[in-house]
């Protein structure tokens, strides 16, 4: 019945097109099979379709059996009919088909008003094409044979889709490599989509990797994060051509989890893109607590908490002594001088003192800010599969959002409450004197929204940008400065001595005396060179091309 059918069907086409009856077995079969192929590669989806750049490759060989094999035998075909069809006009033959009237059309000439094509009849009884439309139980007997039985296209896509994936990035890489002849080096070992992700998550610090890049590869070069283009730079000379020639082109900030979730989705000015909102929360921060005239004000919250924590550590000694123990008073230098920056931030953006206080509660507080902080600080700093290729970001490959978003939770509920302690303060007319951040942050917003954010979201958001910025990198740079001063004798004496002669014994170093200390400011800044509290700087991208160390860096790459 299939191949009776598809005599019949073909023969009224080619009566209709090209008046012609198919019955010659050698010509009908070559004709059906050149036509099965057709619809076959046409229901398929092929590569070079999908990726038109990889086209030429032409994986599977589709496009050569498409036009060497089935292409050129309907050419044939439907050449020989043309060329019969030119006879036939040039000998007067009067009944016209479809292809008559083409040429006619194409040949300039007119097509007779009253040209109709013949139609061959269905059933042997007569039944002609009108009476269709009163069959209509027959209709929904076809519909219904098309609905069960759909033609079955081939579906190649699933089988190729992760080598087209694989190959289409890999060609993209090396073709935009060979774009910009003078782009950076980049650095071997990369992975398909993953880039040097896996480099860079391992148990080798990221710094250090990166580190050991530099070494082989030079100042500049660049690596792939997933699918974003990174440059990596350890010249502070590069890196100052990058922050003063051409701020304005790297002056943006990537999107990452971390800084959504926890940042309140880049209303934390120091992790959000440049713009008016990020203008005005700088202008206010710089007035409110930054400025020359603020800090000199909140002087005597940074000397209380430095001579208060001193104090504590001398009551410890005092009682061992005391208590007639001779041994000297274990430190852990890591959370003394945490407490102590936390206190110092906290106080001058809360109005809140943490960790030395005698109530328990306040103590379990602040390891709670602590603790939240840093992991904060742990993962903006982690490389995560979901930043550096959007597309896997819904799978959580290691479960970092959820935590991130746990983190956040925490954070918004500590600094949530410290904005309502200070709501319901104003409220009460209790808040005279001195003014903390939050409160100068609550007059200057007044409620007003800024830049799509409501006042206590950038209240929230700023006053947790400003404890962070602070607290984990004095307390890390403190911690090592100690350290290297107690395994090197001589450096720590010549410090004692310039103490004694700048400062002498007969009272407390002040602020305005570290202008006169060289040798000890010699010793912060050599502890930040060798053990920088952040030895990577926040990630930026590039809002435009540029050129930088005589190359060409493009627009996107961070």
């Amino acid at each position: 019945m299939k191949r009776w059918l598809n005599d019949l069907n073909i023969n009224v086409i080619f009566g209709i097109v090209a008046r012609k009856m198919y019955f010659s077995v050698t010509n009908e079969r070559r004709f059906h099979k050149a036509m099965r192929e057709l619809f076959h590669y046409m229901g398929m989806f092929v590569s070079g379709d999908a990726v038109p750049w990889l086209r030429f490759l032409d994986i599977g060989g589709h496009g050569k059996a498409m036009k060497k094999q089935y292409a050129k035998v309907l050419d044939n075909i439907v050449l020989e009919w043309f060329e019969e069809h030119r006879q036939s006009r040039t000998k007067g033959g009067d009944e016209q088909d479809f292809i008559d009237a083409m040429l006619s059309v194409l040949y300039g000439q007119e097509v007779s008003n009253n040209l109709t094509m013949p139609l061959q009849n269905i059933i042997a009884g007569g039944m002609n094409d009108l009476d269709f439309n009163n069959l209509v139980y027959l209709q929904a007997s076809i519909k219904e044979a098309m609905r069960m039985d759909s033609l079955p296209y081939a579906n190649s896509f699933a089988a190729g889709l992760f080598t087209i994936i694989i190959v289409s990035y890999y060609l993209s890489r090396r073709w935009r490599a060979a774009e910009y002849k003078g782009s950076p080096p980049e650095a071997k070992g990369a992975w398909p989509i993953l880039g040097h992700l896996p480099l860079l998550g391992g148990s080798t610090p990221p710094h250090i990797a990166l580190g050991a890049m530099a070494d082989k590869y030079g100042p500049i070069f660049t690596i792939r994060v997933g699918v974003y283009p990174s440059l990596v730079i350890s010249s502070s000379e590069i890196a100052k051509e990058c922050f003063t020639t051409n701020d304005l082109s790297v002056n943006s900030r990537p999107k990452m989890t971390a800084v959504e979730h926890i940042g309140y989705n880049y209303a934390m000015f120091g992790f959000g893109p440049p713009g008016p909102y990020w203008r005005e929360i700088r202008k206010i921060v710089t007035l409110e607590l930054l400025s020359i005239r603020k800090l000199e004000l909140l002087k005597h919250i940074r000397v209380s908490e430095v001579t208060t924590f001193l104090e504590e550590l001398h009551k410890t000694w005092s009682t061992r002594q005391r208590e007639g123990s001779n041994d000297g008073v274990v430190v852990e230098l890591k959370q003394w001088f945490g407490d102590m920056t936390l206190n110092v931030l906290v106080r001058m953006v809360t109005g809140k003192r943490y960790s030395v206080a005698a109530d328990e509660d306040e103590k379990k507080e602040a390891r709670r800010v602590q603790n939240a902080l840093r992991e904060f600080f742990h993962y903006a700093g982690l490389f995560l599969v979901g930043d550096a290729v959007p597309c896997l970001r819904w799978l959580d490959l290691g479960g970092h959002e959820k935590a991130i978003k746990k983190t956040a939770k925490e954070l918004d509920t500590i600094v949530g409450e410290w904005v309502e302690e200070h709501k319901r303060r104003r409220a009460k007319g209790d808040a005279k004197g001195e003014q903390d951040l939050i409160d100068a942050m609550l007059s200057v917003l007044d409620g007003a929204e800024l830049g799509g954010f409501d006042a206590d979201t950038i209240n929230k958001a700023t006053s947790l940008n400003m404890i962070a910025a602070g607290s984990d990198t004095i307390m890390v740079t403190l911690t090592w400065a100690i350290s290297l001063l107690l395994n090197n004798s001589r450096v720590l004496e010549r410090a004692l001595n310039e103490l004694d002669i700048k400062i002498g014994r007969q009272r407390v170093v002040s602020e305005q005396d570290i202008s006169n200390l060289v040798y000890i400011q010699a010793i912060v800044k050599e502890t930040l060179r060798l053990y920088p509290p952040a030895p990577l700087s926040g990630p930026r991208e590039f809002t435009e091309d540029c050129t930088i160390a005589g190359y060409h860096i493009r627009k996107g790459t961070r």
